[in-house]
C-alpha cells in the first residue's frame, strides 16, 4: 500500500486507502437521516472520537439506532474528559440511558480505561439494539 498523505481531506484519504465499498459524507443530528442508508441495514456501527466539542451532536444516536439491525451493536470510544468539559455532551449518557429505558437498545458495557491518550481516560460504550 502506498503512503497516505494525512494532510488531505479525510474522504480523499479514505478513497486512496480503498478499504470500504461505500463511503458517505453526511451531517448528523437534528433528525437528519444519512442518505442512501435504509432502516436496520447494519450489524455494527462504531463512533471513535466523534463526541468531542463541535463534532457529533448527541441526538445523532437516534440515527445510529435507526440504521442498526435488531441485535446489532453500537460501539462508542471517546475521551472521558469531554463528558465533563463540553457543555453539549453533558446529556450524552443521560440520552443513552433514556434510549435504553425507551426500549431502543440495551447497554452491554461501559468501560473507563486510564491513559488511553496520554494521561486522559478513555470511555467506551457498547449497546445492543433490541
Amino acid at each position: 500500500m502506498d503512503a497516505v498523505d494525512y494532510s488531505q481531506p479525510m474522504l480523499d484519504v479514505l478513497e486512496k486507502l480503498d478499504l470500504y465499498n461505500k463511503k458517505i459524507c453526511a451531517a448528523l443530528g437534528s433528525g437528519r437521516k444519512i442518505p442512501g442508508i435504509e432502516d436496520e441495514s447494519y450489524d455494527v456501527v462504531t463512533i471513535s472520537g466523534g463526541f468531542f466539542q463541535a463534532h457529533l451532536p448527541i441526538d445523532s444516536l437516534e440515527e445510529v439506532v435507526r440504521v442498526l439491525k435488531p441485535g446489532g451493536y453500537f460501539f462508542n470510544a471517546m475521551t472521558k474528559y469531554y463528558l465533563e468539559s463540553v457543555d453539549s455532551l453533558h446529556g450524552l449518557e443521560p440520552l443513552m440511558r433514556q434510549m435504553e429505558t425507551d426500549g431502543k437498545w440495551l447497554m452491554r458495557a461501559r468501560l473507563v480505561q486510564d491513559h488511553v491518550i496520554g494521561r486522559e481516560q478513555g470511555l467506551f460504550h457498547v449497546f445492543q439494539k433490541l
